[in-house]
């Protein structure tokens, strides 16, 4: 099942493995797989768990604590996956695919596991401020490689221009800051929930949370106003 998977998500896979026979237990489960990420250290997940400060030695005292062991396994008896990894693993392939990535690698891992809100993993990472949505939105940005220097402010016109456009809509949104270099707008619809972030190097980001669940680019802001109501004609 692992013929997809790159060179360092493979790795992973492994250290997990190691890790339920070091932990004792009998199933590789979502913390192994967050352990196992933290072993491996390279790749998009490395890097975004290194700015948020996840280590392993911290996440390690927190599975042992938070663990009932059974007896040590030698790391060559077959090791199953439970049920919640499973569905890590199958949700770390959806999102390689949304991504068109041509491996599943670790962001599309630490993605699966974020995408499994109950499970322990996630509930470590979220308690370091991890959250599914600027994940997803910073393994794209790291996907798409270095876009040259900068320019601040530049997306910062057209988020004004939009909400301009949204309040001539009447329609309703909620406006945050998700990071420190962009702002999000999140407008809500009948069936669907959009999230546009803005930029400081002048890129849009729009996002449908549909059955679909595509993600565009500037170009989907006009899609999103024409699914609102007409501007108000202030004119008498």
């Amino acid at each position: 099942m692992f013929e997809r998977y790159s060179d360092r998500a493979r790795r992973v896979i492994f250290f997990a493995r190691y890790e339920v026979s070091n932990l004792g237990g009998s199933a590789i489960d979502t913390e192994h797989l967050l352990l196992g990420l933290l072993r491996e250290g390279a790749g998009a997940a490395g890097e975004i768990l290194r700015r948020s400060e996840i280590t392993y030695e911290a996440v390690l005292e927190q599975v042992e604590a938070r663990s009932s062991p059974d007896v040590r396994n030698s790391t060559s008896v077959d090791m199953p996956l439970a049920a919640e990894a499973k569905r890590v693993l199958r949700d770390a392939g959806d999102e390689a695919e949304r991504m068109h990535a041509p491996h599943v690698d670790t962001e599309h891992l630490l993605l699966g596991l974020l995408g499994q809100p109950t499970c322990l993993a996630a509930d470590i990472l979220s308690a370091k401020g991890l959250c599914l949505e600027d994940v997803r939105e910073e393994a794209r940005l790291q996907a798409r490689g270095p876009q040259g220097p900068p320019r601040p402010g530049a997306a910062f016109p057209t988020l004004a221009e939009f909400l301009h456009r949204l309040e001539e809509r009447r329609a309703a949104y909620h406006v945050s800051s998700s990071r420190p270099d962009a702002i999000r707008v999140e407008v809500g619809l009948p069936e669907e929930k959009w999230v546009v972030t803005f930029f400081s190097g002048g890129r849009v980001a729009a996002e449908a949370f549909s059955a679909s669940g595509g993600v565009e680019g500037q170009s989907a802001l006009t899609r999103l106003l024409d699914r609102l109501d007409p501007p108000n004609d202030s004119g008498g």
